[in-house]
Order: C-alpha cells, then sequence, then structure tokens
C-alpha cells in the first residue's frame, strides 16, 4: 500500500495516519504502534525538509512478523545518526530510528532519491529483547 503526499510540513500528519491506520490493521500492539507513529513522523519530516521533490512516497508492507515502513524522495544523500548537543533544536530523528527500530536501511532508487525504511514487530519488542521503554530508559539524558 502506498501514499503520497505533497512534500509540505502541512502534509506529514495526513502521512502519518495512513501509516497508524494501515499498520493499526496489522495488529500491531500499542507500543508497536506508537513506534511507528513517531518514527514515520521523523522520517516524513525529513523527506520534505531535505528530500527536495515535490513530493514523498510512503510505503507500508508486511515484514517479518510486523511492518516495514518506507519512506520515498528525490535525495541522493544517505541520512546520518546524529548526536546532537542538547540545546540543538533538531538533527535526532535518525537517532530515534536507529534507537527504536528493529531494523532500519536506506534504498537506492533509480533514476534518483532514496527510500528510508525501517520495521517495527508487531509486539514493539526488538530482536533482541528489548522493548521500547526499555530503550527509552537507556537512551543518555
Amino acid at each position: 500500500m502506498e501514499l503520497r503526499v505533497p512534500a509540505d510540513v502541512r502534509h506529514v500528519r495526513r502521512a502519518r495516519q495512513w501509516v497508524m491506520a494501515h499498520a493499526g490493521a496489522r495488529g500491531l500492539a500499542a507500543p508497536a504502534l506508537r513506534v511507528v507513529e513517531l518514527l514515520t513522523s521523523e522520517l516524513v519530516t525529513n523527506a520534505v525538509k531535505y528530500g527536495g521533490g515535490d513530493e514523498v512516497l510512503v510505503r507500508v508492507t508486511p515484514a517479518a512478523g510486523g511492518v516495514r515502513v518506507e519512506v520515498h524522495d528525490e535525495c541522493p544523500l544517505t541520512p546520518q545518526v546524529l548526536d546532537p548537543e542538547d540545546a540543538a533544536p533538531g538533527g535526532r530523528g535518525m537517532r530515534l530510528v536507529n534507537l527504536l527500530a528493529d531494523q532500519w536501511g536506506v534504498d537506492r532508487r533509480e533514476p534518483a532519491g532514496k527510500a528510508v525504511w525501517f520495521a517495527v514487530p508487531r509486539s514493539g519488542r526488538r530482536r533482541h529483547g528489548r522493548g521500547v521503554a526499555d530503550e527509552l530508559a537507556a537512551a543518555p539524558a
């Protein structure tokens, strides 16, 4: 399933709600849905701000006991996991993806651009056994 939205911050909410509806239909537990909601918002916002195109493509597909969410944009640059200063106003999106997703990656698109994706299991517990609450509690303040 896929959705195309204009590359405008006013459409991040629409994309997030659409993903939540499809992820919820796949039977994800509440903790997993919270992760999907947060990470979708982060990736769509990044695509809108830095993707360089007129629209953003969002896909939701089944993945190994959960869901995979892909966000496509026109920018060929790979997003970086940053460690911003505490007072910095941004730069935490990919860090959250890295921290909370069971898996994530970047796939190149032809003729240009990329798809940044993440996968979340139905339970919300990552394969190594830690869940969202565990990860957030262990994260540096």
